[in-house]
Parts: C-alpha cells; structure tokens; sequence
C-alpha cells in the first residue's frame, strides 16, 4: 500500500539508509520540528514504533542500526505478551 502512494519499491531501499534511519532518532528527514508533531522522533506514524511508550524507547537508545530496531520491537513483543 505504501509503495502505491509513494511510488517507492520498499525493496530498494537500504536497511542502512541513513534518512530512513534518522526517522528513529529525529524529526529532521520530515522537515518538522518536535513541537510541531509532539514528537522527538519521526517514529509517529510507523506502526510498532509510533506509541508514546516505544518513542520513549527511542528517545533513551538512540538506534543507529536496523539491528537495534528489531530488537526494540523484539522487547515490545515481549512486553505485549507478559501484560496480557
């Protein structure tokens, strides 16, 4: 669905792409500031990573690597799991 509004093949792009990275740590790629979407991070929108609870998480670590990405959502599996 995203490749259809986008035009973008989600294959061709790098799992070490650095703007798509950026999106984890920053609001710069989207051109807004923080303020403005209430947010620290560009994660909003993406799903898995856009609650205030997962946020929070990226706002402590940081992730510089799509490795550490997988496992914060490896943690929020977890998480969901033991509270159910």
């Amino acid at each position: 669905m995203l490749q259809d509004l986008t035009g973008v093949d989600p294959k061709t792009i790098p799992l070490d792409d650095k703007k798509t990275m950026s999106l984890f740590t920053s609001t710069k790629a989207l051109g807004v500031e923080p303020s403005q979407i209430h947010s620290n991070t560009g994660a909003l929108g993406i799903p898995e990573f856009g609650t205030k609870f997962v946020r929070g998480m990226l706002d402590d670590t940081k992730p510089t690597t799509f490795e550490e990405l997988i496992r914060i959502s490896r943690v929020i599996t977890w998480y969901r799991c033991v509270v159910k």
